[in-house]
């Protein structure tokens, strides 16, 4: 991900991997702790705010799959 933020050439198909990659790994990382907080003992700090913070993220990465290009405009004629 490094490489490709830094790099003067944008892959649009890395792009594509990359928010796929990044949505799959919040869903999850949401996934968990939400059905932590919902299955916890009584008496163990629950992850309501930090699965709902996950879930905000993926709607952020989402937003930026369909903010970013799906294809290489064409300035030629």
């Amino acid at each position: 991900m490094i490489y490709w933020a830094i790099s003067p050439e944008k892959s649009i198909s890395l792009n594509r991997k990359l928010i796929a990659t990044a949505s799959a790994y919040f869903t999850l990382l949401g996934m968990t702790e939400l059905m932590y907080a919902i299955f916890a003992p009584a008496g163990t700090p629950h992850m309501f705010m930090t699965g709902l913070s996950e879930f905000v993220m993926l709607l952020l990465t989402l937003y930026m799959a369909k903010a970013s290009p799906t294809r290489r405009s064409s300035t030629g004629n």
